[in-house]
């Protein structure tokens, strides 16, 4: 588990300096099935399932009112 927060810490990082005039939002949801990482950059979300280690890139226009319903 170390090992993969380590690797999405790191693309965080990358992501921040690649996007550094946009806002950036880390949001971490702990719940019984899987840990969600959401990071909010420009006009994309990067949606990852750390036990998948799978990355979902929605358009953020696609995002609001649907996804958030997931939490």
């Amino acid at each position: 588990m170390l090992a993969q927060t380590k690797e999405i810490i790191e693309f965080w990082a990358t992501v921040s300096v690649q996007c550094s005039s946009f806002p950036l939002f880390l949001f971490v949801s702990n719940n019984i099935l899987s840990t969600f990482v959401v990071l909010i950059v420009d006009c994309y979300l990067y949606y990852v399932i750390l036990k998948q280690q799978s990355w979902v890139v929605i358009p953020t226009s696609d995002v609001f009112s649907p996804f958030r319903k997931k939490f």
